[in-house]
């Protein structure tokens, strides 16, 4: 760097730098060569450091009483004295030189950061609790022990488990035990030792303290320990519970879980002491109501419980949801406040469950009760032959209560004595027939009730007798019929009609029964006797004082 060096050497003769003291020349001896100690030398950044300058003449012999003047190449790096102490100002080379009478000499400073020879960390030994923080301070130190205030620090834990370090040495309490910490910079190091005890719990924090939430949401607690300090203990073990799991349930992390409207109180447990929060949950809202049975029916006077299954719009079933219960038509169904419905006549009604204003709604059929009894009106009765009458069928439920539309079966016990008209209905007309009794039965649900019927014999008006030919040969025969009439014209029945014939015939039997029908007569058969000579006879039918007579010719 001075390779101008010897050209300068006159131009120092002449003059001094500016940079250091100076003498004019002495004449006398002359110099030789300069030598600078030492050659190289390395400074730190405002620290100082001699220089010595030997002047020697020809014969190389020192001069003693030389003036040295000093100068610096770069006055930014280094400065230089009069007496040759060169100071560091900042980091770099440069060169420094010695001139006396035309001759000069040089030697090279290289100014460096001081080197750090020690560290120092405050404080050296920390008792700390669980949860705590403590500000370590560490001071890089020279060999002179000045602070070196720009020196970076590396904080490292010797076990992360028991405490943490940050980069600007804050160091936390984290477990029970023994930790070391260590701050380093240019490989030189010092240390504290943290000795860590679980603190005292004397509250805990739950946060947040309170929330409203609405079922099936869900909501993170967190529990803070703290010692009298007010120092957040780490690594202890929450206990988490609810005080009414049918509103809101807590999970062994402090998951809180709405499960229905209503408050409950979340508590957090540490080492005996417990902090709370309070919840209050709303319903959520409805989203369906379904009863069952979906397709009831019921029989009158009879009852059939419904239920009503409500839906949330979180789809979970809520059993704590009031529903109110309506029937469309009363006089049909009513329905109880609890879902019970009460058949009151056959018919249909539409019930309706509503929670939280949805409806759901089902259509009940009223059916009516089995029968229980079947009776007869009038239970018995005596009609005139060829006459006729009504019965009428009642049934009644168990209750009571009569029953219409039903299905009514009719029977006879001898149709020849009464006969029906139909076999269905609740009414039916019986036709008196010959003379007798009978039993009406009316059937329904496989119950039955009965009627007595006699029928009596009809009143005799006249009597109508026809033979079969008016004249026959001997022993041969014809038939006679008679015809029995009452007053309306009307045939009569099962009546017995006595005969008799004169001259040249006989007639058997002696009597006889009407038959039953509606071609209801008696007959009896007429033989001509074994005549010589043509006869005639009187073939007489009688009944009841009344008669009628036919005269019939029997010839040889």
């Amino acid at each position: 760097m001075f390779a101008l060096r010897r050209a300068l050497v006159g131009i120092l003769a002449l003059a001094s730098w500016s940079c250091g003291g100076s003498t004019q020349p002495d004449a006398t001896p002359q110099v030789a060569d300069i030598v600078v100690n030492p050659a190289s030398s390395t400074l730190a950044l405002n620290a100082q450091l001699p220089l010595q300058a030997l002047v020697r003449n020809e014969a190389g012999e020192l001069v003693p009483d030389a003036t040295v003047t000093w100068t610096v190449e770069n006055p930014t790096v280094a400065s230089v004295s009069a007496a040759g102490v060169v100071t560091g100002l900042a980091l770099g080379t440069t060169q420094v030189a010695a001139s006396a009478r035309g001759k000069s000499g040089v030697a090279t400073v290289n100014v460096q950061r001081t080197p750090v020879a020690s560290v120092v960390v405050r404080p050296n030994r920390v008792d700390a609790a669980i949860g705590s923080s403590t500000q370590l301070t560490a001071t890089a130190l020279d060999a002179s022990q000045n602070t070196l205030a720009d020196r970076g620090m590396v904080w490292t834990t010797s076990n992360a488990g028991v405490a943490t370090v940050s980069t600007t040495g804050l160091v936390k309490a984290v477990a029970a035990g023994t930790a070391t910490i260590t701050a380093t910079s240019e490989g030189k190091s010092d240390a504290a030792t943290f000795s860590i005890a679980a603190g005292h719990v004397v509250r805990v924090d739950v946060t947040p303290a309170s929330a409203n939430m609405v079922a099936g949401q869900t909501q993170q607690l967190a529990a803070s320990p703290k010692d009298a300090a007010g120092t957040v203990l780490g690594g202890k073990t929450v206990i988490w519970a609810s005080s009414n799991s049918a509103v809101a349930t807590v999970s062994s992390s402090g998951v809180v879980t709405a499960v229905a409207g209503g408050s409950a109180t979340i508590t957090a447990t540490i080492d005996g002491i417990s902090g709370s929060s309070a919840i209050t949950v709303a319903d959520a809202p409805v989203r369906s109501v379904a009863i069952s049975p979906s397709t009831p029916s019921v029989m009158v006077g009879e009852k059939v419980q419904l239920s009503a299954t409500v839906t949330d719009v979180n789809g979970q079933v809520v059993t704590n949801r009031p529903v109110t219960w309506v029937s469309d038509n009363t006089a049909i169904a009513t329905v109880s406040n609890s879902g019970q419905v009460t058949g009151v006549a056959v018919g249909s009604a539409k019930i309706t469950a509503t929670s939280g204003g949805v409806p759901g709604s089902v259509q009940v059929t009223v059916l009516p009760l089995p029968p229980a009894s079947v009776s007869v009106s009038p239970a018995s009765q005596s009609i005139v032959q060829n006459n006729g009458t009504t019965l009428t069928a009642t049934v009644k439920d168990a209750n009571g209560g009569t029953l219409s539309n039903q299905s009514i079966t009719w029977t006879t016990s001898d149709a020849n004595v009464a006969s029906l008209s139909a076999t269905s209905g609740q009414s039916v007309t019986v036709t008196g027939g010959v003379a007798g009794t009978a039993t009406i039965t009316a059937t329904s649900g496989g119950k039955s009730g009965t009627s007595t019927i006699t029928v009596t014999p009809g009143s005799v008006a006249s009597v109508s007798l026809s033979l079969g030919s008016t004249s026959i040969k001997k022993q041969t025969t014809t038939t006679a019929t008679a015809i029995v009439l009452d007053s309306q014209g009307r045939r009569l029945q099962g009546v017995t009609v006595t005969w008799t014939a004169s001259g040249g015939a006989t007639i058997a039997p002696a009597s006889s029964v009407t038959s039953v029908g509606a071609n209801s007569a008696a007959t009896a058969t007429v033989t001509a006797k074994n005549v010589s000579s043509n006869q005639t006879a009187v073939i007489t039918a009688a009944i009841s004082g009344k008669q009628d007579s036919v005269v019939i010719a029997v010839t040889p």
